[in-house]
């Protein structure tokens, strides 16, 4: 468990050295794209061709962010980002981030992700905070990208890449007992999933960028 979260603690000092002196930009630049057309809300009763518009994977990274960490240090934003994109990684859940943060969305409060499935708007009210989930979401897309040829069994990086689920600290789901947990990073648990982890697909197969 140290090993796991200071190696996340290493993110945020890196993120912080990164994004603090472009925060005013990065706030107005947010408030620009928020505004444009092909940004206006992504829920699942706007049509999944917004999914592939360019910079959606990302923007859906960072609403995952910010809905479900924004109030968390930002080791625990970054563990939240890094599950996400485990499963993103995984045979057994959808090939993008959209599809994994939207996966069955039409079921409400039956999704992976509670806010998906809520019925009410998925749209960043805090803009500030929003930002700061936008460069996590970048932040932890490019180090997750270089995670490949570093999982050697036991290691940090490993535990890390084993990251698959999560729960709050004061909630006890029945799935929590049936995984192996990792540790506790903010306000949430990490658990492993050896089935999701054992399907892992051998390379990425989708980027934030695009």
């Amino acid at each position: 468990m140290f090993r796991i979260v200071t190696s996340i603690a290493i993110w945020m000092l890196m993120a912080l050295a990164l994004t603090g002196p472009a925060k005013a930009a990065s706030v107005f630049a947010l408030k620009m794209t928020l505004a444009s057309p092909g940004f206006l809300m992504v829920t699942p009763r706007v049509p999944e061709v917004r999914f592939s518009a360019p910079g959606a994977q990302k923007y859906c990274l960072a609403l995952a962010i910010y809905h479900e960490a924004r109030g968390e240090p930002l080791s625990g934003q970054h563990a939240v980002a890094i599950t996400i994109l485990n499963r993103v990684r995984s045979s057994a859940y959808p090939d993008t981030v959209c599809g994994v943060v939207y996966q069955n969305a039409h079921k409400r409060n039956r999704c992976q992700f509670s806010f998906a499935c809520d019925r009410l708007s998925d749209f960043p009210k805090n803009t500030a905070a929003f930002a700061r989930s936008m460069q996590v979401a970048e932040f932890t897309a490019k180090f997750d990208a270089g995670m490949d040829g570093a999982t050697v069994s036991g290691t940090p990086l490993a535990m890390l890449r084993g990251m698959t689920h999560y729960h709050r600290h004061d909630v006890r789901p029945v799935w929590s007992k049936k995984l192996e947990r990792l540790a506790r990073v903010g306000d949430h648990v990490f658990f492993r999933s050896e089935r999701v982890v054992s399907r892992y697909r051998p390379a990425r197969v989708a980027s934030i960028s695009r």
